[in-house]
C-alpha cells in the first residue's frame, strides 16, 4: 500500500503561508493547493496501471470533498481522516455524527491519528473508549481501520534523554511503542493496518511484529509514516521497513509536497511544474520500495 497523505488541516494552511483562523478565501486556497497534490498523485496513478490497487491517498473531508468524489468515480483507494485536528487527546472530527459521515463517504479506510504514551493513563483511558467505538463501527460496516500511532515523549522522559529527541527515539520510544500497541489491542480495538513511526533498528521492527502477531488473530499489516523527514532519512527508513513482509508499504506526504508547494506559492515554479515534482517524488519512493527485496 503506497499512500500519499495530505489530510493535514491547520498545518497545511501554515505550509502555504496562511494563519489561523482561516477565512473563507483561505479555505478556498487550501483546497486549491490540495488539488495540486492530488493531481501529482493522479499522474502516478495513470501511468502505473499495474499498481492501481496499491496506490492510495489520505485526505480530509473538510477540504477534500471534491477529491473524494473523484476517487469514488475513478475507483481510487482513498482513506479519510477521522480525528479532530491538533488535539493531544483523540476525539472525533464530527463528534457522534462520525458514523453518518463514514457511511456517506464509504472510504477504503477510516484513519485515526492517536498520540499515545503509556504514562498518560487518564487521557489514554478516554482515547481507548473512543477508539473502541470507532473500531466496532468499522467492523460492522466493513470499512477498514488504519491506526496512526504516535508515541511522543512526556516532559519527564525527554528530560531523562537530556532534551534530545533523537536520543528519546533511539532509547525510550521502542519500548513505549510496544506498550502502546499491547494496551490498544488489549482494549479490543481491531486494527486492519497500522501506520507506525519509523523504527531505527531491525530489533525494533522484529519486536513490534512479534507482539502484533501474538495480539492479533488476523494478518499483521504495517505502513511506515514519513514523519516529514529528509529525503535521505525517509529512504533509509523505508529500506529498513521493507525487510519485513508484514510492513506492506508507506505513507509519505510532507517530504514529497511541501517544497514544491512552497516554490509554487512563491511563484518560483508553475502549477504544472509543482504537480510534476510531486508525481516524480512519490513515484521515486514507490520505485525504491518495489526494488528493495524483502529478506525477513
Amino acid at each position: 500500500m503506497f499512500i500519499l497523505p495530505f489530510d493535514h488541516r491547520a498545518s497545511f494552511g501554515k505550509i502555504i503561508g496562511l494563519k489561523e483562523p482561516f477565512s473563507f478565501r483561505d479555505r478556498l486556497m487550501i483546497k486549491k493547493y490540495k488539488r495540486i497534490v492530488f493531481d501529482g498523485f493522479l499522474k502516478v496513478y495513470n501511468r502505473n496501471l499495474n499498481l492501481k490497487k496499491k496506490l492510495a491517498i489520505l485526505v480530509d473531508e473538510q477540504y477534500g470533498k471534491r477529491i473524494i468524489q473523484i476517487c469514488r468515480r475513478k475507483k481510487i483507494n482513498f482513506l479519510v481522516t477521522q480525528e479532530k485536528s491538533g488535539q493531544e487527546v483523540f476525539d472525533f472530527e464530527y463528534g457522534d455524527n462520525f458514523k453518518k459521515h463514514l457511511v456517506s463517504i464509504r472510504p477504503s479506510y477510516a484513519k485515526v491519528l492517536v498520540r499515545y504514551n503509556a504514562e498518560n493513563k487518564k487521557s489514554n483511558k478516554i482515547q481507548l473508549a473512543r477508539l473502541l467505538k470507532m473500531s466496532k463501527f468499522c467492523e460492522q460496516t466493513g470499512i477498514g481501520l488504519l491506526f496512526e500511532l504516535l508515541v511522543p515523549p512526556t516532559a519527564k522522559q525527554l528530560k531523562k534523554c537530556k532534551n534530545n529527541l533523537d536520543k528519546y527515539n533511539k532509547i525510550l520510544r521502542p519500548k513505549l511503542t510496544l506498550t502502546a500497541l499491547k494496551e490498544i489491542t488489549d482494549a479490543g480495538i481491531w486494527v486492519d493496518v497500522w501506520k507506525l513511526e519509523p523504527q531505527l533498528t531491525s530489533a525494533s521492527w522484529k519486536n513490534i511484529i512479534a507482539l502484533l502477531k501474538k495480539q492479533q488473530t488476523h494478518d499483521v499489516e504495517i505502513v511506515v509514516l514519513g514523519q516529514a523527514g529528509s529525503k535521505s532519512q525517509v529512504k533509509s527508513w523505508l529500506r529498513l521497513g521493507r525487510q519485513y513482509k508484514e510492513v506492506i508499504g508507506f505513507a509519505v506526504g510532507r517530504t514529497i509536497f511541501v517544497e514544491p508547494l512552497e516554490f509554487y506559492r512563491d511563484k518560483k515554479i508553475s502549477r504544472k511544474k509543482a504537480v510534476n515534482i510531486i508525481a516524480d517524488e512519490f513515484e521515486c519512493y514507490v520505485d525504491l520500495w518495489l526494488n528493495t527485496k524483502v529478506t525477513k
